[in-house]
Formats: C-alpha cells, sequence, structure tokens
C-alpha cells in the first residue's frame, strides 16, 4: 500500500493484523492540503478503493441515531442563537468539528462495505448478493 503526503498526520486502517489504508484523526478539522494525500483500501476481493478526491459514488459517513440529533441540534442553535463573537466562517467550522461520522467505503467490485471504527480498524461488511449496490450513491 502506498500512501504519499504527511503520514505523520493519518492514522493506519487494520483489517485484523494486516494495515489496509489511512484515515485522519478522529475530530479533527482537515484542510484541502491534508486532503490531498492518496488513501487507498485493498478488498479481500483484490480490488483497490481509491479515495482521492471529492463526490465518489462509493464513499460515504455514517451517523449514528445519537450523533444525527445531536448534530442538528447544534445546527439550529447556531441558527437561532448565533454567537456575537463568531464570524459566520466560525461558526461553520464549529459545527463541523462537532461532527461525529465514520468514513464507509464500499468495494465496487464484490460490493464490501468498509467503516472505520474508534480504534483505527477497518471493519468489513459483506452483502449476500455479493455485487456492488451502490449503497453509498444516491
Amino acid at each position: 500500500m502506498r500512501c504519499r503526503g504527511r503520514l505523520d498526520r493519518l492514522l493506519p486502517i487494520h483489517s485484523g493484523e494486516e494495515m489496509v489504508g489511512w484515515h485522519p484523526p478522529y475530530g479533527e478539522l482537515q484542510s484541502d492540503a491534508f486532503w490531498s494525500v492518496f488513501v487507498k483500501i485493498k478488498c479481500e476481493c483484490g480490488a483497490v478503493i481509491p479515495d482521492q478526491t471529492d463526490n465518489l459514488s462509493f464513499k460515504g459517513y455514517v451517523f449514528g441515531d445519537k450523533d444525527w440529533f445531536n448534530f442538528w441540534d447544534i445546527v439550529d442553535e447556531a441558527i437561532e442563537n448565533p454567537p456575537a463573537v463568531e464570524t459566520k466562517e466560525q461558526t461553520a467550522m464549529r459545527i463541523r468539528r462537532s461532527e461525529k461520522t465514520r468514513m464507509a467505503w464500499e468495494c465496487f467490485q464484490c460490493g464490501r462495505l468498509y467503516m472505520d471504527d474508534s480504534q483505527s480498524q477497518l471493519v468489513q461488511y459483506v452483502p449476500i448478493n455479493g455485487k456492488y449496490n451502490k449503497i453509498l450513491d444516491r
């Protein structure tokens, strides 16, 4: 696996004992320069799942139910009662930092869904039909 860029800021993703990818530190707001790092995951089927740009049809973000409602409470509060000492940009950044999501990638060859967990371990889910279902592509 090859990853270029600021590796000191990335955390490894493991599947069992094998390192299969990289992801950013949890809770850290990443800049455009940070995301210029090339990230890829090697699927069990042999396919390589690249993560090197935005708007990927096979990548998504997953909210837990508790986090989903908490996130919208923070957004509502920022709209209804904006802090006088913050600029709009500072408020937007504060909201973005409050986001609690897990990244997810779907293999476009076999349909496995990979998600990172809080210990930087890559967890995979295998679809019964064994095919790419485009579940992250709306």
